[in-house]
């Protein structure tokens, strides 16, 4: 899994690129999270998954977390261009009841 950030106006989209799985948890997260504190001056996130063809059990926790830690830290967060295999997986799971239906944008 590797990932670029936009920067754009007052929003940052993180672009996940690959699977979210297992092995992108256990290089990610820290990372993630540091890169959360640097861009405080924005006020809002969207995660793209327009790039992630699937998503694990440990994958969907690790997006929750991401979440509810860009929450804490008051910004206005969007999960967007949810391809649609992976928005199944995540309504198995009860992502959407989780994190909120209205965060979840499946890719049109």
């Amino acid at each position: 899994m590797n990932y670029e950030i936009k920067l754009e106006g007052e929003k940052v989209t993180l672009l996940l690129l690959g699977d979210l799985d297992i092995e992108a948890t256990e290089t990610f997260e820290i990372d993630f999270l540091s890169k959360a504190k640097e861009h405080t001056n924005y006020h809002a996130w969207h995660i793209d998954l327009k790039e992630v063809p699937f998503v694990d059990s440990t994958g969907v926790g690790l997006l929750i977390h991401f979440v509810e830690t860009l929450k804490e830290l008051e910004f206005d967060v969007k999960v967007i261009n949810i391809q649609p295999s992976v928005y199944d997986i995540f309504s198995l799971m009860q992502v959407d009841a989780i994190l909120g239906v209205e965060l979840l944008k499946e890719k049109a």
